[in-house]
């Protein structure tokens, strides 16, 4: 891969930090970010919020975790 890429974020989720299922594999490009939350703990914080943002188009990519606002799911997929 080479050249310059566009992500648009997608999915936004907070989950626990032994969720490792946004960081799995996945047959398009995606870009996903984790980081600690809630953001102003100090020290081990006690959930992570993970961001997936595909490049290009927004029919592409899925990240294994829990959306943000609760529903169901073994994944979320494209925000919704």
């Amino acid at each position: 891969m080479s050249g310059d890429f566009q992500y648009v974020v997608e999915a936004l989720a907070i989950v626990d930090p032994n969720n490792t299922g946004a960081l799995a594999p996945t047959s398009e490009n995606v870009l996903t970010m984790v980081t600690c939350y809630p953001f102003y703990y100090v020290g081990a914080a006690p959930k992570r919020l993970c961001t997936g943002a595909p490049s290009g188009t927004a029919s592409a990519g899925t990240i294994g975790c829990e959306m943000i606002d609760g529903a169901a799911g073994d994944g979320c997929a494209n925000g919704e």
